[in-house]
């Protein structure tokens, strides 16, 4: 019952006119989903943990209990990569502190690992060359003493699981592919032959072969895969300015349209209906358990970059039922609250049954009638204040625009909306913009300006712009951005 209030609860929040049929079918559908017993199997899909990192010992014990506390208990937790921020073993014995803990991993639940490009950061590679190299690590409060191992050595005695495996659970087959090079990605926006050169000859056969064993074996069901980097142009995230997918699997894939094809790296938030790609077969960002990736990444112009959130971690939990279908959850797990809508994935598992292929987001974003943009001066700022905007999906980000007297615009960026931070995200925005001496702009020689704001959603879809009343900026303040 509790289940079945808050799931109405959260789809009401998002409705802006509902009828009374609409409220019936919303009811029944809902309550279909709450049924514990159509659950046939379970897992769990993080990534990105980065153990040693920032908040790493807090925010992995919490993505864990928010996901594996859910009824029923998952089967099985796979772990997309980016284990550890530098490879180093003591960060390896912070990860298997936290999984080895019954209070958080229940012994029941099975845990796969797989490598990503954190695990061959340079620093172990040099350890190769300088077997007696100390640094310095302010995770630890301490020196760090860096023996002569590779990373794939590191990473097989600590975890002691293969690189790549085959798994059978419950009559579906399940792949892991660890990347085998990793430090050319870090730090880099890589070329093509970086990315073709990230998963060895061995990992590719391996692949190739266990996608044809389990298309075999399993000739009606999915095919789940997981690996740290995706395939180029797929989900959010693996696009070549998200600096991250690759192509190596392109030609394996593209045979098996039952994939679902489950990846990570990109520390792009999954509340983004981008996260979930359809074309030759499935592919599905896993968000990240340590922090989302800055936000130049997904949005055109910054006005005012942020620095990252600690407060946004995330995870997939995903459901096989009983009539065949795939159901994915995703979880804002700081906060313990599901991202809605669930997306389902139906049988026969090809092309025919995407639901997500060639969207376009429409209709686009819109702001309420009543809606307004309020810009003064207070200090040496100028304060922007304006309601957000309301979309089918999300709110990307806003345009803000500066107009002069003749309504022309002299200056132009855009705000992030902030929707990773789900019920925290803001109902009003305000925007603090600096003038005079420390403005990041020249204002133009008029006595007043207008604000014009733009809600702009994933896809780009536009709304139509609100604008403020003139606000006069003082003399001063003009002589000063000169």
């Amino acid at each position: 019952m509790k289940c079945f209030i808050k799931l109405i609860r959260k789809h009401f929040m998002n409705l802006t006119k509902f009828s009374y049929s609409s409220i019936l079918i919303l009811i029944a559908v809902v309550f279909i989903s709450c049924k514990k017993n159509d659950i046939q199997l379970r897992f769990v899909v993080i990534s990105d943990i980065h153990a040693g990192a920032y908040r790493s010992h807090e925010n992995l014990p919490r993505t864990l209990k928010c996901l594996l506390q859910k009824e029923p208990l998952p089967d099985a937790v796979f772990v997309v990569g980016d284990l550890t921020n530098n490879g180093w073993p003591q960060e390896y014995d912070e990860l298997l502190e936290t999984f080895s803990d019954s209070s958080i991993v229940p012994k029941d639940v099975a845990v796969y690992f797989m490598t990503g490009n954190h695990e061959f950061r340079d620093i172990i590679r040099n350890s190769e060359t300088y077997p007696d190299m100390t640094v310095c690590d302010s995770t630890f409060g301490h020196d760090v003493r860096i023996e002569s191992v590779t990373p794939i050595e590191r990473y097989k005695e600590k975890i002691r699981q293969p690189l790549n495996q085959y798994i059978e659970i419950k009559g579906y087959p399940f792949i892991t592919i660890s990347m085998t090079d990793g430090d050319n990605l870090h730090g880099t926006m890589p070329d093509q032959e970086v990315r073709n050169n990230l998963y060895n000859d061995e990992a590719l056969k391996f692949l190739s072969e266990k996608m044809q064993d389990a298309s075999q074996n399993y000739p009606e069901k999915p095919i789940f895969l997981f690996s740290h980097l995706g395939s180029s142009c797929t989900c959010f995230g693996t696009f070549p300015q998200d600096g991250g997918g690759q192509n190596q699997f392109s030609s394996i894939l593209d045979n098996y349209p039952q994939t679902v094809f489950f990846n990570g790296h990109s520390h792009f938030p999954i509340g983004d209906p981008r996260t979930i790609h359809q074309a030759k077969y499935t592919s599905i960002n896993s968000g990240s358990a340590a922090f989302p990736s800055g936000e130049i990444y997904y949005i055109p112009n910054p006005l005012i970059p942020q620095n990252r959130y600690p407060e946004v971690t995330e995870g997939l939990i995903v459901n096989i039922l009983s009539d065949g279908n795939v159901e994915v959850e995703r979880w804002d797990t700081f906060r313990d609250e599901e991202i809605f809508p669930r997306w389902h994935l139906k049988p026969p598992f090809n092309s025919s049954q995407f639901l997500y292929a060639e969207r376009d987001g429409l209709p686009g974003p819109f702001f309420k009638d009543d809606a307004q943009v309020t810009c003064f001066i207070q200090g040496n700022n100028l304060i922007i204040r304006f309601p957000k905007a309301i979309d089918n999906e999300v709110v990307n980000h806003y345009t803000i625009d500066f107009l002069n007297e003749d309504g022309d615009i002299f200056y132009s960026g855009d705000k992030f909306s902030d929707f990773y931070l789900n019920s925290q995200m803001p109902g009003v925005y305000a925007i603090q913009i600096p003038i005079g001496k420390k403005a990041f702009f020249k204002l133009p020689i008029c006595n007043k300006i207008k604000i014009q704001v733009t809600a702009v959603d994933s896809y780009s879809n536009k709304s139509k712009p609100i604008t403020s009343e003139p606000v006069a900026i003082p003399s001063v303040f003009l002589r000063e951005s000169l």
